[in-house]
This record gives structure tokens, sequence and C-alpha cells, in this order.
């Protein structure tokens, strides 16, 4: 695989580069590892897909990967999406709340459903993820506003239909 500036990309560098970013005792966006994913572009995407997708995985691998597109731009990110919207289901509310964080950045008004879901989500710092996600999206697309309810009715709502 070829990535930045013709240089040969190895799938592997992303899973090592964020097996050890996440074994630092802090974790921050301007990481070089971090920065060394965003910077391969187009060229991180099937590897990114991967990692989104194996639960075999450490959580925060995973969470991080989650979080990734929303460092990446716009264009190259949105090719994740399918892969995000799955991981507003998984089992871990990091990766849960990562993925409606990038959703949100992305900005893609095809997720609302899915993001309106998560807002009955068990886990509080999702519920506010897909929140921020939708204002996010509403904000770039005023006129969509109808398909999303006020939040204390829809999660009365939720929580009536006892969504798993």
């Amino acid at each position: 695989m070829v990535g930045v500036a013709g240089e040969e990309v190895s799938q592997k560098t992303i899973l090592e580069d964020l097996e050890t970013f996440v074994k630092n005792p802090i974790h921050s966006i301007e990481d070089e590892a971090i920065q060394k994913i965003v910077a391969q572009k187009s060229s991180a995407i099937p590897e990114l897909k991967r990692i989104l997708s194996d639960l075999t995985l450490e959580t925060q691998v995973r969470a991080w990967a989650a979080f990734l597109p929303s460092q990446m731009h716009r264009e190259i990110a949105s090719e994740l999406v399918p892969e995000l919207l799955c991981s507003l289901n998984e089992p871990s509310w990091r990766v849960r709340k990562n993925a409606a964080n990038s959703l949100g950045n992305l900005r893609i008004s095809d997720t609302i459903p899915s993001l309106l879901n998560a807002l009955g989500d068990e886990e509080i710092l999702v519920r506010d993820s897909a929140e921020y996600a939708l204002e996010k999206i509403l904000t770039t697309f005023p006129s969509l506003k109808s398909q999303c309810p006020n939040r204390t009715i829809y999660l009365k709502y939720i929580a009536r239909r006892k969504l798993p």
C-alpha cells in the first residue's frame, strides 16, 4: 500500500501506533502516533475499518480508532460511516461515545436516525455525545430539525420502548 509522498505504508502500522499510543499514561490528540495516522489520509481507511470491526482488539484501541475520523478530512473520514454506525451498538461505551462524536463532526444527515437511537443509550456520556452530534448536524442542516423531536419527549419514548 502506498501512503503520503509515495512512501510504503504497512497495514500493521496503524494498529501498532494505536496500541503504543494507548499504553502512554497521557493521551493527547497532538500525540505523534495520532498525527501520523491522520497524515496517512485515505490510506489509513482500510485498517481503521478493520480495527473498528474487530471486537477482539483492546477496547481503548477501538475507542481511539472511533475517535480518529473526527480528526480527518470529512471526505476521507466519511468512508468510515458504516463502521461508525455499527460502533454505536458495540459493547464498550467508550467506542460508542467516540463513534457518536465522530459522526457529529462528519455532519452527515443520514446518521440522524442512529444518533437519535443513541440518545437512549444506558451510558450518559454516549447520550451526551449523541446529542452533541445531532446539534452539529442540525446546525449544518437546519431544515432537518423536524426529524428530531424534543429531546425530553424522545427520551421518554425510548424509555417506554425499553430498547436494549
